[in-house]
């Protein structure tokens, strides 16, 4: 009797395998990948139907949130091309990494990437603190040169004057007329002031009027933009949004426009009177179809669990407009859910979540907790209190550091220092 009944036990095991596979393949799949795969298994299985999804919802909750929306109200198809990425750090960072600059270089401009204002210009005082702590001016300009010759053209200027001369030295189009009016006359010229400008310039007022429609051509606001318009990518669509409802986090997954699967019931009454071929071949569609039903809810209550934990880990985040990442794993996140480190790694990886400071690949929220804390904000809260106090050496800054709650070990405190391209401090320049 052991070796029937063992044999039975496998064939059961064996059949549950491929609807293991297609739940861990949905899990998997962003909400692109997942539309155009429900689309087609509407195609292949006659017992599915398909509701076109209206964006009535969709377009109920961007009304109360006016960040979700786009210039056409609704995301776009797949594989649309549009100017929206991932975040403007995010997008900066994948262009210098393609650079390969040397590791201190790198580190440097990811540092003045960060400090860039929500209209994508470097407060001069950032690279003041930073030559004040001892880094080499060379250094610095080389740093400043590699992050302004990003995409778009204008990011990292240190003002208005700099950000649109930058923009007309990429395009080719700049002229004398045009880099004197830039440079020195901007708030005239804003005033339509061009008969003055004229006679101050020894031009014609048309010729003046013919510059100033080609500056106004020009983006103001570089950090305000999410791709360059030269090199049109993938619409990255979010796979959830995170709300903040005075003060009340929530994530809403984004599948206002996948399409609503239902079994048919014309083939549902077909399967019980049509011949028993016709009837085997539409029982086998209805189970693939009830097993496709539920491995989509499986899916969505598994990625909405998820990334609840990741926005209650990272409230801080996404409710203040300066909040830094609190330290967080994928083996912790799936042991405080009871789930798989795998499982967490499939739901997501590859996706994205929006929320109000835009929209970020989920990866950006995982990082390996140093002393309590996360990279990015140790690295910020150490040049912080080198500019308060510049000839701290590196036993001292593990000291400060530690009276505020960052426990690090010194090595790591030195190793983060030269990260930064941050000299000793028996190398800095004494006040």
């Amino acid at each position: 009797m052991e070796g029937p009944q063992f044999r039975q036990e496998l064939s059961q095991q064996l059949k549950l395998c491929p609807q293991l596979m297609q739940n861990i393949a949905l899990l998997q799949m962003n909400v692109q990948d997942l539309r155009e795969f429900l689309e087609r298994a509407v195609e292949e299985n006659p017992m599915l139907e398909q509701q076109e999804p209206s964006g009535d919802a969709f377009r109920e909750l961007s009304a109360r949130n006016e960040w979700m929306r786009t210039s056409s109200d609704a995301p776009p198809e797949p594989g649309a091309e549009d100017r929206e990425l991932t975040s403007r750090e995010s997008f900066l960072r994948e262009q210098l990494e393609r650079r390969k600059l040397p590791p201190k270089l790198l580190s440097l401009c990811t540092y003045l990437i960060e400090r860039l204002d929500e209209d994508g210009f470097l407060p001069p005082e950032e690279l003041e603190h930073l030559h004040h702590l001892g880094l080499p001016a060379p250094m610095l300009e080389e740093a400043l040169a590699a992050v302004q010759a990003l995409e778009p053209a204008g990011i990292a200027a240190r003002s208005l004057s700099e950000c649109l001369l930058i923009q007309l030295r990429r395009s080719g189009q700049e002229t004398p007329l045009l880099t004197e009016l830039v440079s020195h006359h901007l708030e005239p010229l804003a005033r339509q002031q061009y008969s003055p400008l004229a006679h101050l310039l020894h031009c014609s007022k048309a010729e003046v009027e013919n510059a100033a429609a080609q500056i106004a051509q020009l983006d103001p606001h570089p950090g305000r933009w999410d791709a360059p318009a030269s090199e049109p990518v993938q619409y990255i669509q979010p796979d959830a949004y995170v709300l903040d409802e005075n003060g009340a986090l929530s994530v809403v997954l984004n599948d206002f426009y996948l399409p609503h699967l239902t079994l048919s019931s014309q083939y549902e009454e077909m399967m019980h009177s049509a011949d028993a071929e016709t009837a085997s071949y539409l029982r086998r569609a209805c189970k693939q179809a009830q097993e496709l039903l539920s491995g989509l809810s499986r899916r969505g209550k598994t990625l909405h669990r998820c990334l609840e934990a990741v926005v209650s880990t990272q409230a801080p985040f996404f409710l203040l407009p300066d909040g830094v990442l609190s330290p967080m794993t994928r083996r912790t996140l799936a042991e405080s859910l009871g789930l798989n480190p795998s499982t967490i790694t499939r739901a997501l990886k590859g996706k994205y979540l929006q929320c109000r400071r835009g929209i970020y690949p989920l990866s950006a929220f995982f990082s390996q907790p140093v002393g309590g804390s996360s990279p990015q904000e140790i690295r910020t809260r150490m040049v912080q209190l080198l500019q308060q106090e510049p000839m701290l050496n590196d036993r001292l800054l593990r000291e400060r550091l530690a009276q505020e709650g960052y426990q690090l070990a010194q090595r790591t405190v030195s190793k983060y220092r030269r990260r930064l391209a941050l000299p000793a401090a028996s190398k800095r320049p004494k006040k």
